[in-house]
C-alpha cells in the first residue's frame, strides 16, 4: 500500500518496519519483518497489538499521548513469537500527518536490543529528535516528491551562540537543559510535514516545503529570531540565547541534499561575522531572484531622484493625551516593472550600494515639508522620526550634513527624531556617547528602535543621551496572553521611566494588547489597531478630521 508514510527512509540492516493506520491497525511491514521478528504478512490489518504480550501493550496511553503530542516515541517491549521464544524489541514511532494537521499514518521501526539500534545511527539521544543522516535521508526523499516539481524546498540551519558557556557558572550541564527546550520550542513552530533535526552540538536544520516565497521563508526564520527573546529558564537561572540563521532554497531541478545542507551551514557561518539574532539567504537560489536584486540595486540611484521611492507616515498615539502625538517616516518604493518593492528588500541594497546616504538625506528633506504642512494645518506638537542606519550615522561628514539641512530645510526648532536600532548602541561605544550628544544639541531627539531585540546593558542605556525607547513588537504581540511577555513589557516601562526614558510600544494590532498596554502609565503605541502607514496628504486630513489633533475616534483609527 503505498502511503506519504513511507517517504521515512529505511535500511533494512537497521531493522524491521511497519506501517499503520490512524487506528493502529497494521497496512504494511517491511520485507525484513519475518528475517528479524518472526512474523509474515498474516499480521496485515490485524491491530497492532497483536504483535505485544498479553499483559504489556505496546501503545500505553502514556505513550499514544506523547506520540500524538510530539509526534515520536521510543521504548521496549517484549514480543513472544513462535508461541514460545521471547525477544526484547526497541521501538522508534512516529506520527505522519497530513496537510490538515491530523495524524494519517503511523511510522514504526523495532530493533532488536541486541543490534545496533535506530535511535544510535538516526536519532539523537538527547532530544529524540532525527539526526544529521536522518535528515540527509528525508531531504534527499523531498527533493524528488513531486511536491517539489511545483515549488521549492526550504532549509534552515540554525546554531546557537556558545551554549557551553553558562556551564562555567551555572552547571556542566546547562547547555544540555538548554538544548532540550530549544528542540521543544523550535517543534512548537513547525508546520504538517515540517522535519526539525538535530545536526551538531548547539545546531539544528528545518526542511520545509510548505512555503511558497523566500519571503515567507524569511518570516518563519524571524518568528524563530523573535522566539528567542524571551528568557529560558532552568530554575533558578534565566538564560537569554542567540542564534544565527542559514537559509537554501532549493531550485526545481536540484536534488543534492548534502549540497543544500552545506551551502545553508555556510550562509549560517557568514551570517554569524555580522553579529548575533541575524539571517541570511545563501547565493544558492533561484538565478531570477539573483537578477531581481541585481537590476533594483542598478535602479536605486534613479529611484531615489524621480521619485519612485517615497514616504508613509505611521502614527502615534499617546494614551495620557488621547491624541496622536508623531509619526514615522518608511520608505517605499513603487517600482516600474516589479511594482510595490518590499524595504526589507531595497533598504540592504541601499546600504551595499552606499545609496543609503542620499536615502536619508531625501527622507530628512521630506520631514521638513511634511513639518511644513502641520503648520499650516495648525497642528502643533508633533514629531517625526527618521530612521537613521549605521553606515550614515558613523560617516564622518554626518554632523556637517544634518547642521546643513536643518539650517536651509528649516527643521530648527522643530520635533525631529533620529530613530537608531539596538544593535547601534554597541558599537564604538565611545565615539557614539560624543556623536549623540551633538545630535541633541541641535534639538534632534534620539529613538533607540527595535529594544529588547539586542542586549543593550542598563551601563548603555544609562550613559547614552537617549529620549525615547521603541519596546519591539515581540514584546507586544500577544501581550494579552503571555503573562511572562507582560512581566518583561513591565521591567522595561519601568527601567525606562527610572531613567526618565519614554517609551513607543511598537506593532500594536488588537484592541485587548492596546487594553493592556493602556494599563501602563505614560506609553505611546504605533502600530496597525491606531495608524497604518499613510501618505502625508492621507494622514494630515485624518488629524484635521480629528479635531486639530486631539481626541481620538474610531473613525481615524480604522481608516
Amino acid at each position: 500500500m503505498q502511503s506519504d508514510a513511507l517517504c521515512f527512509t529505511h535500511d533494512s540492516n537497521m531493522g524491521s518496519m511497519i506501517v499503520t493506520d490512524d487506528q493502529m491497525t497494521i497496512i504494511s511491514i517491511s520485507d525484513s519483518f519475518k528475517t528479524d521478528i518472526g512474523e509474515t504478512n498474516e499480521l496485515l490489518l490485524k491491530p497492532l497489538n497483536t504483535l505485544c504480550t498479553s499483559d504489556k501493550h505496546f501503545f500505553t496511553q502514556e505513550a499514544l499521548f506523547e506520540l500524538q503530542r510530539s509526534g515520536m516515541w521510543q521504548g521496549t517491549i517484549e514480543h513472544y513469537y513462535n508461541n514460545s521464544e521471547k525477544t526484547s524489541l526497541q521501538v522508534t514511532a512516529y506520527a505522519v500527518r497530513n496537510s490538515l494537521n491530523e495524524i494519517e499514518f503511523y511510522t514504526l521501526f523495532l530493533n532488536h536490543t541486541d543490534k545496533r539500534l535506530l535511535h544510535t545511527t538516526q536519532i539523537d539521544s538527547l532530544t529524540k529528535l532525527p539526526n544529521r543522516t536522518y535528515l540527509l535521508d528525508v531531504l534527499e526523499k523531498r527533493l524528488s516528491s513531486a511536491k517539489q516539481e511545483r515549488g521549492f524546498t526550504s532549509l534552515l540551519f540554525i546554531e546557537f551562540d556558545d551554549l557551553a558557556r553558562f556551564n562555567e557558572t551555572f552547571g556542566f550541564d546547562i547547555d544540555d537543559q538548554l538544548i532540550v527546550q530549544l528542540s521543544e520550542k523550535l517543534k512548537s513552530l513547525l508546520g504538517a510535514d515540517d522535519v526539525l533535526a538535530r545536526v551538531g552540538n548547539e545546531q539544528f536544520a528545518i526542511v520545509s516545503q510548505n512555503f511558497e516565497s523566500e519571503e515567507s521563508t524569511e518570516i518563519f526564520a524571524k518568528r524563530i529570531i523573535s522566539m528567542l527573546y524571551e528568557p529560558f529558564f532552568v530554575d533558578p537561572n534565566m538564560f537569554y540565547i542567540s542564534a544565527s540563521i542559514g537559509i537554501s532554497l532549493s531550485s526545481a531541478d536540484e536534488r543534492d541534499a548534502y549540497r543544500l545542507l552545506k551551502t545553508a551551514e555556510n550562509t549560517m557561518r557568514r551570517v554569524q561575522k555580522d553579529g548575533k539574532n541575524h539571517i541570511a539567504f545563501t547565493q544558492y537560489k533561484a538565478q531570477s531572484s539573483l537578477q531581481k536584486s541585481m537590476h533594483l540595486m542598478e535602479d536605486l540611484p534613479a529611484a531615489i531622484e524621480n521619485g519612485e521611492i517615497y514616504f508613509v507616515y505611521q502614527g502615534q498615539y499617546d494614551h495620557e493625551r488621547e491624541r496622536f502625538s508623531g509619526a514615522e517616516l518608511l520608505a517605499r518604493w513603487r517600482h516600474p516593472k516589479y511594482g510595490e518593492v518590499s524595504p526589507g528588500l531595497f533598504i540592504p541594497l541601499a546600504e551595499q550600494s552606499g545609496m543609503i546616504g542620499p536615502l536619508t538625506i531625501k527622507a530628512i528633506i521630506e520631514a521638513s515639508k511634511m513639518f511644513a504642512k502641520l503648520e499650516e494645518a495648525n497642528i502643533k506638537d508633533f514629531s517625526l522620526s527618521v530612521n537613521i542606519s549605521p553606515a550614515v550615522l558613523m560617516a564622518s561628514d554626518f554632523i556637517e550634513t544634518v547642521q546643513f539641512l536643518r539650517h536651509n530645510y528649516d527643521l530648527v526648532g522643530k520635533k525631529l527624531n533620529f530613530e537608531i536600532t539596538e544593535e547601534t548602541l554597541t558599537q564604538n561605544i565611545d565615539n557614539l556617547v560624543q556623536l549623540l550628544e551633538q545630535i541633541r544639541e541641535m534639538g534632534i531627539g534620539i529613538e533607540v528602535d527595535d529594544y529588547g531585540t539586542g542586549y543593550t546593558s542598563l551601563q548603555y542605556l544609562a550613559n547614552l543621551p537617549i529620549d525615547i525607547l521603541k519596546i519591539d513588537r515581540s514584546f507586544v504581540s500577544g501581550i494579552d496572553r503571555d503573562l511572562k511577555k507582560r512581566g518583561l513589557f513591565q521591567a522595561i516601562v519601568n527601567m525606562s521611566h527610572a531613567l526618565d526614558i519614554d517609551v513607543i510600544a511598537e506593532g500594536v494590532e488588537t484592541a485587548l494588547e492596546d487594553a493592556i498596554i493602556k494599563k501602563f502609565n505614560f506609553i505611546t503605541v504605533q502600530g496597525y489597531f491606531y495608524c497604518k502607514p499613510k501618505e502625508s496628504n492621507n494622514l494630515l486630513e485624518k488629524l484635521k478630521d480629528n479635531n486639530e489633533n486631539t481626541a481620538c475616534v474610531w473613525t481615524l483609527l480604522r481608516a
